[in-house]
């Protein structure tokens, strides 16, 4: 009887999903620069859900949630705001992004303290004020007292600047593919140091559009979803590796 029960609420929200969706409403949906692409391509692939992507950083895109120009955000946590539902997605480890001709390139992992005499390249607190803390205190306690030599908005910029040998910066391997020709991935030893990505919503505001996406995601978090190709931890970068930015 409860099986039951369950299956006939789910033919409920079924069907409440398409008389919505038939209605002409788009679903719209911020997201970070910063996620990994692979998560982009999967739910725009999905051909029941109309949506409109809208980039903007984590904090600009709270803004947007509650100012009612987005509908849901897919945040890098943490995010704080009571009047939010915040949904854990994806927790992707950092690697070190290092120039090739430096001696911990031949280390096949670094520990943060190895780094301290490096200069790091770095986004800026101000875009992400709560991440860039959770990273900052967990260098600190491995004994890492980053020095931040450049400023950039997106990991990928962060590259040519290693690449120079102007100092390392941290990297999952879902940006590989920006590769240019003289830069190392390594794992860190120890604790790794993480990315975690969110999907956040207002709490008030579940329209059916908003759960058909949540099932997407949910489908997205629990399938065994191939790898963007990327280097091995152990190998260097060479010109063939370099993918166009």
């Amino acid at each position: 009887m409860e099986e039951a029960r369950q299956a006939l609420r789910h033919s409920e929200r079924a069907a409440n999903v398409v008389r919505s969706f038939r209605s002409g409403m788009h679903l719209r949906v911020g997201y970070s620069p910063y996620l990994n692409p692979e998560l982009i391509t999967s739910v725009r692939s999905h051909p029941r859900i109309p949506l409109t992507l809208k980039s903007y950083f984590t904090r600009m895109q709270l803004s947007k949630l509650r100012d009612g120009k987005i509908d849901v955000a897919l945040v890098l946590l943490p995010v704080i705001g009571s009047d939010l539902v915040i949904e854990p997605l994806l927790s992707e480890p950092l690697l070190v992004a290092l120039p090739d001709g430096h001696h911990l390139a031949r280390k096949r992992a670094v520990a943060l303290s190895d780094l301290e005499d490096m200069p790091l390249i770095s986004f800026p607190q101000k875009l992400h004020p709560e991440i860039f803390q959770q990273l900052w205190d967990s260098c600190v306690r491995a004994g890492l007292k980053p020095k931040v030599a450049h400023e950039v908005t997106t990991f990928p910029e962060a590259l040519p600047f290693v690449a120079r040998g102007e100092g390392y910066t941290f990297m999952r391997k879902c940006f590989t593919p920006f590769f240019c020709p003289g830069i190392v991935l390594r794992p860190i030893k120890g604790d790794p140091l993480t990315v975690e990505t969110g999907v956040a919503y207002l709490r008030n505001r579940k329209t059916a559009q908003v759960h058909a996406f949540l099932s997407v995601l949910k489908q997205f978090k629990n399938s065994s979803h191939p790898q963007i190709p990327s280097m091995p931890p152990h190998s260097v970068g060479s010109a063939g590796e370099c993918a166009a930015m």
